[in-house]
């Protein structure tokens, strides 16, 4: 991923980062997705720097999870997203 792909990333999760906040107040959403949208663009970053396994360890430690688990909730994530991130991605790709 590209610095710039990085960016804009960032900005479409900010934006569901808040779609997720005011469903979870509103009763529809579970507190944990909001939680698992984070760690998964926490895992992106690390893994940029880091690899994969190294990321899957960093996060276990900063969330206070195993690692088990964080590949867990990251293959969750990863399954609702990756078609959004795909349509998403596909108006930048040159």
């Amino acid at each position: 991923m590209t610095k710039y792909q990085l960016r804009i990333f960032y900005h479409f999760y900010k934006q569901l980062k808040g779609y997720y906040e005011l469903n979870v107040k509103s009763g529809i959403t579970k507190p944990e997705v909001s939680r698992n949208l984070d760690m998964y663009f926490d895992f992106l970053i690390l893994q940029e720097a880091f690899g994969v396994s190294e990321a899957f360890e960093k996060l276990a430690n900063k969330y206070n999870v195993g690692s088990k688990a964080v590949e867990k909730i990251f293959h969750i994530v990863l399954e609702r997203n990756v078609k959004v991130e795909k349509d998403f991605f596909k108006k930048f790709d040159t």
